[in-house]
């Protein structure tokens, strides 16, 4: 693993990352953690309605934003994505940038199809870790009438006829 948390075999400089923030603190510190990583593709909106169309337009592989961004939250942001039938990104991982991970405001942004969560403050190591869990193929995602994003379940849940039979036997 290198100084910045980045593994070798690991790198991001072929991902495009679309970054929605508003604070140009945070906005600055996270192309400055980007760019570490070797991230070349990098843009940056603070209008929702560009936002959506960058994501629409279907060239964009990770969308890294903050809780607030203009006239939305990232929930809602998330929930225009997931269930804009146009657009050929509803898959799209989304990373939200936040200092407050309250249980309830993690669950809404999970609800929404958030994948991953960058806390603050931000280090290149969080950064390579939460691009790299967003970036994995395996993440398998629900395209049902209630709900479109990665799979929430973070536990394996046998089958009713492998529990009940487990249950028997004991």
């Amino acid at each position: 693993m290198q100084g910045n948390g980045r593994k070798d075999n690991q790198p991001f400089e072929d991902v495009a990352v679309l970054v929605a923030e508003d604070d140009p603190r945070y906005r600055c510190r996270l192309l400055d953690n980007l760019r570490s990583l070797g991230v070349t593709d990098v843009r940056v909106e603070r209008d929702c309605d560009a936002i959506l169309a960058a994501v629409g337009a279907g060239d964009v592989d990770v969308l890294v934003t903050g809780w607030r961004i203009g006239r939305m939250t990232a929930v809602e942001l998330v929930g225009e994505i997931r269930n804009d039938g146009n657009s050929r990104r509803r898959d799209l991982p989304v990373i939200m940038v936040t200092a407050d991970t309250a249980k309830l405001q993690v669950e809404q942004a999970r609800h929404a199809g958030v994948i991953g969560f960058l806390p603050l403050p931000l280090t290149p190591r969080s950064m390579a870790a939460c691009l790299s869990n967003a970036l994995k193929p395996t993440a398998a995602f629900i395209d049902s009438p209630n709900y479109m994003g990665p799979d929430r379940r973070r536990r394996t849940v046998p089958p009713a006829e492998e529990r009940r039979a487990a249950g028997r036997s004991g």
